[in-house]
């Protein structure tokens, strides 16, 4: 993936996910079925990943893994989102929200509040998503992290 590779990596993706299938390890099929999901959204898939995320984002839920609802919500919403189905793709943005805010994952809560900005801009909701992005830019300035300059600018704009 970080060598520029989606296809391969989407191909070691389902591979890793074999594998834990026949391990029986649920915790990390779950893992590999959102990584195969995102993959597919970052791909432009997003019908194509909605199974993954969703299968990933009920093994979570099953296994009482938070973080991982909150990671496997915000890929599903990102596809939703994407296929302009905004009240579905809101809905788990803001359920993974605060997900990630219950385990203490400010930059996992930081992305995903960003992915709701865009997500109510796409939807043609400008103040909504100025609103959004403004959480966001108080969440990245509080972490110090670099994206802070970027948000700043958009939001300048």
């Amino acid at each position: 993936m970080r060598l520029g590779r989606p296809r391969a990596a989407l191909d070691q993706f389902h591979q890793a996910l074999a594998l834990h299938r026949e391990a029986g390890n649920e915790a990390g099929a779950a893992l590999f079925l959102n990584s195969i999901g995102y993959q597919l959204v970052l791909l432009g898939e997003y019908e194509e990943a909605i199974p993954y995320c969703q299968e990933a984002l009920d093994l979570h839920a099953k296994l009482g893994y938070r973080h991982g609802q909150g990671s496997a919500g915000d890929s599903l919403a990102y596809a939703y989102h994407h296929l302009g189905r905004f009240a579905e793709a809101a809905e788990l943005y803001r359920r993974s929200i605060g997900l990630f805010q219950e385990v203490g994952d400010r930059w996992h809560e930081t992305d995903t509040t960003v992915h709701l900005g865009e997500m109510y801009d796409a939807a043609g909701d400008r103040a909504t998503a100025l609103d959004t992005f403004r959480r966001a830019l108080e969440l990245l300035e509080q972490l110090n992290h670099p994206d802070a300059d970027r948000l700043r600018a958009r939001l300048a704009e």
